[in-house]
């Protein structure tokens, strides 16, 4: 018993440094568990990731094999339809020869044939061919003396051909001196109403100046005619510029020196008096009375100062409704005055 004792005591020292090592292996483990847990869900991760890249690798690698495939599908289907085609077509340019030509590509094909190269061209030649034969068409015993026929009509075609040139030459040359003729007239007219045009709108405007421009001076039959009129006291300016009553009077004296280049005995003026103010209408009327010497001028008007230079003066009178009647009335000096007298009442 003491012995067992005495082994007892021996041992209690090393069985407290047992458990102490005991105790300090446990708190390893418990500190060291969760890090190697950790460790190891990381590497499981990682070991999945790499799987699933790898995975997708050979996905892509598939993907990409299976389009190869279907575009090496599709090849093949076209190749295979094109090898159909050209089996067609073989087939109907076989018949082709044989029908059109009588030939027979697998028996008749010489030995030194022609290598073609360009296709489009020698099928349009063959269809110029084709048509030069068709035009041909039956052979015609008549075509010599027809080949005449046309050659006689070429020779008078030739001919007439040759006087309408001739015709046109000596056309051309009377046109020429048509125009010529025309614009030498036409220049000796526009000088004479040039001049006339000047001493009329001196007459009419009591002064002033103006004057008619050729626009271009080296073609007369092409040019045309500018007007600058100066009335007294104003500057020199285009007809355009000019005011309405100006204007008018302007071209009454145009309209006059056309008159005085070439006269007639007779005019008729129709209210060309209606734009005119009343100093103008005073002018014109002076104007008028003064060349009623020379010619007669029947004058449409509703100017009253017109009508007292009248000598007759017919109007149209409506006594009943409905009804017109023409009345005429001649002015006499006594008439005049009166009526001049009541004009200048009104």
């Amino acid at each position: 018993m003491k012995k067992e004792w005495d082994l007892l005591l021996k041992l209690t020292p090393e069985l407290s440094h047992i458990a102490e090592k005991r105790y300090e292996i446990l708190a390893n483990i418990s500190f060291y568990q969760p890090i190697g847990r950790r460790a190891l869900a990381e590497l499981m991760e990682l070991k999945e990731r790499e799987l699933r890249n790898e995975i997708n690798v050979l996905k892509n690698e598939v993907e990409k094999t299976e389009q190869e495939v279907n575009t090496l599908k599709d090849d093949l289907h076209k190749i295979e339809l094109r090898i159909t085609r050209l089996k067609n077509k073989k087939s109907k340019n076989a018949d082709r020869l044989k029908e059109n030509y009588n030939f027979n590509p697998e028996k008749d094909i010489p030995e030194d044939r022609m290598n073609i190269k360009d296709y489009s061209a020698l099928n349009k030649q063959i269809n110029k061919l084709k048509t030069k034969i068709d035009k041909l068409g039956i052979v015609n015993q008549g075509a010599i003396k027809e080949h005449e026929n046309l050659q006689e009509k070429v020779k008078n075609l030739k001919h007439q051909q040759q006087d309408l040139k001739q015709a046109r030459k000596s056309i051309n040359k009377v046109i020429k001196k048509i125009e010529k003729t025309m614009g030498d007239e036409f220049y000796r007219t526009f000088v004479k109403v040039k001049e006339e045009f000047e001493k009329i709108f001196i007459d009419l405007f009591s002064g002033g100046q103006a004057e008619l421009k050729l626009t271009e001076p080296d073609n007369y039959l092409e040019s045309g005619i500018e007007i600058n009129a100066q009335p007294p006291g104003k500057q020199l300016k285009k007809l355009s510029l000019l005011s309405g009553g100006e204007r008018a009077l302007t071209a009454i004296a145009l309209v006059f020196a056309f008159l005085k280049v070439n006269p007639s005995p007779v005019y008729i003026l129709d209210e060309i008096d209606a734009p005119l103010d009343d100093a103008n209408l005073v002018r014109f009327s002076q104007f008028i009375e003064k060349y009623s010497k020379l010619s007669q001028f029947i004058i449409i008007t509703h100017r009253k100062h017109m009508m007292t230079k009248a000598h007759t003066i017919y109007g149209i009178s409506m006594e009943e409704s409905g009804v017109s009647k023409l009345i005429s009335l001649k002015l006499n000096k006594e008439n005049e005055l009166k009526f001049k007298e009541n004009y200048q009442e009104g």
